[in-house]
């Protein structure tokens, strides 16, 4: 999950279109309709495929230092999958989590969550991407509200992992290298929901601490879900959302993160441009039908 991206769609149409500019000067008025025709019928299912692309592109994330911190929050991850109800304790998401970040190198603690495992060296800042995946969930920023309820929710996953700044010492990974020292725990985390702007849930801080016998972490993870189970009943709609979480140190240096999505009703659709796109295609494709009844054998 990237922080501000941008579609490269623009530009490549833009080079097509230069392309087919410079064949037109060699070509019949005849031909060129035609070759008119293909290019706004290919740049039509070019849109398509990229709006499609976008509807399960990773979020927008925003992050905001807060002080000076050492530490850096990488690797985020958007997406639905099942979380489990109140009957059974939702304990689909305890097996979500282990199952992204499984062992020997991750190990699962019912009473805390993930904790390190087997020593492994970094980066650290793809684990959870490769285990989404490998799960075969979808990042997107998009979600139905079949996917916000019945046992399932939108999971927000990231990685704490030491940064540029950060002192080196022993980790449950290594004898030595860059940590996340003991000196600045507990890090607490606090998330909350907001729907529309109006907040709407509060998921409770977290408190990360320090680990015995060793100097500090190499990186820990976070995962965070919500769903209609504990929104608020005049807020459970479809809308724009956000997660808004604040990670902070012992000494108050953090981030505050905003993750945007939305809940949306039926399923997700290409953007109208889309439409617009392929509508103009099939008006061509009218326009080029009448253009060879009329002309002259």
């Amino acid at each position: 999950m990237e922080s501000r991206t941008k579609s490269t769609a623009p530009a490549l149409m833009y080079s097509l279109a230069r392309l087919m500019e410079a064949g037109f000067q060699t070509i019949s008025d005849k031909i060129r309709f035609l070759v008119l025709f293909r290019y706004a019928l290919g740049v039509a299912v070019l849109n398509l495929l990229v709006s499609g692309i976008g509807a399960t592109a990773r979020a927008d994330v925003i992050v905001t230092p807060v002080g000076n911190p050492t530490f850096v929050p990488v690797d985020f991850n958007l997406f639905a999958a099942p979380v489990g109800t109140a009957a059974n304790g939702y304990a689909e998401f305890f097996q979500t989590a282990p199952a992204i970040l499984p062992p020997p190198n991750h190990l699962f603690d019912p009473a805390i969550g993930i904790v390190p495992g087997a020593p492994h060296s970094g980066p650290y800042n793809h684990e959870i991407g490769q285990g989404v995946a490998a799960n075969g969930f979808i990042q997107s920023t998009t979600f139905t509200t079949a996917d916000f309820s019945n046992g399932r929710g939108v999971l927000l996953t990231f990685m704490i992992t030491a940064g540029p700044g950060s002192p080196i010492g022993s980790s449950p990974d290594f004898a030595s290298g860059p940590i996340i020292p003991n000196t600045i725990f507990p890090i607490s985390i606090h998330a909350q929901t907001f729907t529309n702007g109006a907040f709407n849930d509060d998921s409770g801080i977290l408190s990360v601490q320090a680990i015995a016998g060793v100097e500090g972490q190499s990186h820990f993870p976070y995962f965070l879900f919500d769903n209609f189970d504990f929104t608020k009943p005049e807020l459970s709609i479809p809308g724009d959302y956000e997660y808004r979480i604040s990670v902070l140190d012992a000494q108050g240096n953090g981030y505050q993160i905003v993750v945007p999505f939305q809940i949306v009703p039926g399923r997700v659709v290409p953007e109208p441009s889309s439409w617009m796109m392929l509508a103009t295609a099939c008006l061509i494709l009218v326009g080029l039908t009448y253009y060879r009844r009329q002309s002259p054998q």
